[in-house]
């Protein structure tokens, strides 16, 4: 049975570099389309002058402009008790930027409805890589009530993945099967790889973890920073003699750049990587092949 339209359990994935909120029709998930159009949001949040925070793609935009105020990746950090964020003379912690990032979802899908519909979440669901200790399990819950999204609970993301798989293959399957599967999960900033056994017996269905592995470091951004840093050495481009401030926005602009051609080089086979005036009087402009890009990282 779906849930209620108007009073929806939702699943949420608080991603490293995006995130995205969906709920159940009765026979799949859905992602809820965003304010701007688009089923997911970079988990990048930008203080404006005002104190208001912008979340995703206007964020990223700031970031390239006034890389002082924004803040991204922030999710790797769950689990350092002294890490803060100052932006706009203001301390975030890990947990208030998570929050900002939870607020922008619960919002956009809460401005779907008029105000006289009575639209209200029933409950949230929201997911965490599956080696994430206690300290970050919980401070990604703190995160979401600070939201005000009532928390059903957490579940690892391997296992909400497993689940999707077990009730799409076993559901209405009266014969007894089991099976072991292994999840993958490379994410924008995390890494891991589960394995689990799924036991269908009658009337029953079990998902039993059997071992699991990661790095909370290892994702997508460290193949962008490795092809940002080749593109500078092979270009023998330094960013050493510009202020903080020049050298923020030149990295800013250059990983937009390589965000973009690496996007590119999944469906072609040599794309061009320009970025003009990276600093005063050079400019970057690169041919690089699919066979490249493997390579570098």
């Amino acid at each position: 049975m779906p849930d209620n339209e108007l009073n929806p359990v939702v699943g949420i994935d608080l991603g490293t570099t995006f995130s995205c909120i969906a709920r159940w029709t009765g026979d799949r998930p859905e992602a809820y389309r965003l304010s701007d159009g688009s089923q997911t949001v970079p988990s990048i949040v930008y203080i404006q002058e005002s104190g208001t925070p912008l979340v995703g793609r206007f964020a990223r935009q700031r970031l390239i402009i006034d890389p002082e105020n924004a803040v991204e990746k922030a999710k790797r950090y769950m689990d350092d008790d002294n890490k803060k964020f100052t932006l706009r003379g203001k301390p975030y912690t890990p947990v208030d930027i998570s929050a900002i990032i939870l607020e922008r979802l619960k919002g956009d899908v809460e401005k779907m409805f008029p105000s006289t519909a009575g639209f209200e979440f029933a409950g949230a669901i929201i997911t965490h890589p599956q080696y994430f200790k206690y300290p970050q399990i919980a401070r990604t819950q703190e995160a979401a009530e600070q939201a005000g999204l009532p928390v059903i609970r957490l579940l690892a993301e391997p296992v909400a993945a497993a689940l999707d798989y077990g009730f799409s293959q076993y559901q209405g399957l009266d014969e007894e099967r089991r099976e072991k599967i292994l999840v993958f999960d490379l994410g924008g900033g995390t890494f891991d790889v589960t394995v689990l056994e799924v036991i269908n017996e009658l009337n029953s269905l079990t998902f039993r973890v059997l071992a699991v592995g990661g790095d909370d470091m290892l994702g997508g951004t460290n193949f962008d920073e490795a092809f940002a840093s080749w593109a500078l050495k092979e270009h023998n481009i330094s960013l050493d003699a510009v202020d903080k401030v020049s050298r923020d926005r030149s990295m800013a602009k250059l990983m937009d750049a390589v965000i973009e051609a690496k996007i590119q080089l999944s469906t072609l086979e040599e794309v061009y990587l320009a970025v003009p005036s990276i600093v005063a009087g050079q400019h970057l402009d690169a041919e690089v092949t699919r066979e490249q890009f493997n390579e570098i990282i």
